[in-house]
């Protein structure tokens, strides 16, 4: 996972479902990343940590967000971010967290503690989908 590389999810060669893979343009190859059941779709890399994945997971039509990192030697280690739902995973800036939709609402989630809560202005929660994040400059 050196350099840059791309993420993407296509259909899987072994299964009926998506999964996710990389393609990494200095060495000119594809392989995959995220194989398992369901559907793995919307990968993004972390901000600030190259070897950390953020996704959708799909199964029984149900999201939910999951992260996995790669060790030096490209081990896996997988964690189920969201219980209640979750598509379209933005990163913050920071990488400590997410941005996410569900159920019609935007929500975030810390990565660490795992603690998803809408987002609220006035109390209110904040309607939307396919949230986007960017950076604010000073």
């Amino acid at each position: 996972l050196g350099g840059r590389v791309l993420a993407f999810s296509a259909g899987a060669s072994t299964s009926s479902g998506m999964d996710i893979y990389a393609y990494d343009a200095s060495q000119n190859h594809v392989e995959p990343l995220v194989e398992d059941a369901g559907d793995d779709i919307e990968p993004v890399w972390s901000p600030i940590s190259r070897r950390t994945l953020a996704y959708t997971k799909v199964v029984d039509d149900i999201g939910q967000l999951w992260v996995t990192r790669f060790s030096e030697t490209g081990e896996a280690s997988s964690t189920q971010l969201t219980e209640y739902g979750g598509s379209g995973p933005q990163w913050l800036p920071d990488g400590s967290g997410l941005v996410y939709e569900a159920d019609g609402q935007i929500w975030t989630v810390d990565v660490a503690s795992q603690l998803a809560r809408p987002l609220l202005v006035n109390g209110e929660p904040v309607i939307g989908n396919r949230p986007v994040v960017l950076p604010l400059q000073p």
